[in-house]
């Protein structure tokens, strides 16, 4: 009958219960050797230490199992979002590129105009528009050199700090990286997709390598960690 009780509880058990099954077989344990108490019947207390070691080694392996699954999941959300954010990147440097185009020929045709034209005030006014044309013109090459950089470099980016009081309590961060050319999209689908408050941003920090500024926070931090199940993906409660 133990034997039948203890594979129940085997059975039920995950990686969330792990202390209550244990606390189940104890009780278990104890309610059948009271029960057979007048028969003078009684389960050795070495089987109970096996079956909770045997616990033990079930709830290693689900544990295993629980972190392989969430490691995967968040290599595909990682996937996802590096696609997300290689495509920004593209985009935005699509446009620039236009706007650039754009001004040099608005450029050169103002300036062919100031060449043709005798009229002082004219030239002044050509001049004018011209040198505003570069400055913008010099300001969209900056940006061009910035996203060039981060096309280059797949570990820029962003590491943020945030909380949700509404749906997680207080004290409680969540520190993570996203590649996203406005890190604060990246924010607002974390609060639509899986939460149904909006987070509140504390920190956005730019860096080279993104990665590894998270996972130095995270080291530092890692005593505040709640999921102990994967603590590549974790969020700390400090007071």
């Amino acid at each position: 009958m133990f034997n039948v009780e203890c594979d129940f509880i085997f059975s039920k058990m995950t990686h969330k219960n792990v202390e209550n099954s244990h606390n189940k077989l104890v009780k278990t344990y104890e309610q059948l050797n009271k029960l057979f108490e007048v028969d003078n019947v009684k389960i050795n207390k070495e089987i109970l230490i096996n079956k909770l070691d045997q616990l033990s080694l079930i709830a290693q392996y689900n544990i295993a199992l629980e972190q392989e699954k969430q490691i995967r999941k968040e290599e595909r959300e990682r996937i996802a979002e590096e696609q997300k954010a290689e495509k920004e990147l593209n985009n935005a440097l699509t446009k620039l590129q236009k706007e650039e185009n754009q001004f040099k020929n608005e450029t050169d045709k103002l300036t062919k105009y100031m060449q043709n034209t005798s009229n002082d005030a004219e030239k002044e006014v050509y001049a004018e528009k011209i040198k505003q044309l570069q400055e913008q013109l010099k300001s969209l090459q900056d940006n061009k050199i910035n996203i060039n950089k981060r096309l280059e470099n797949t570990r820029a980016g962003y590491v943020y700090i945030i909380s949700n009081v509404g749906s997680f309590g207080e004290n409680i961060y969540k520190i993570g990286v996203t590649r996203r050319l406005e890190p604060r999209d990246r924010i607002k689908e974390l609060s639509s997709a899986s939460v149904p408050f909006e987070f509140d941003i504390h920190a956005i920090i730019f860096s080279d390598d993104a990665p590894k500024l998270e996972n130095t926070l995270h080291k530092y931090f890692r005593e505040y960690e709640l999921n102990k199940i994967n603590t590549r993906k974790n969020s700390l409660e400090l007071s």
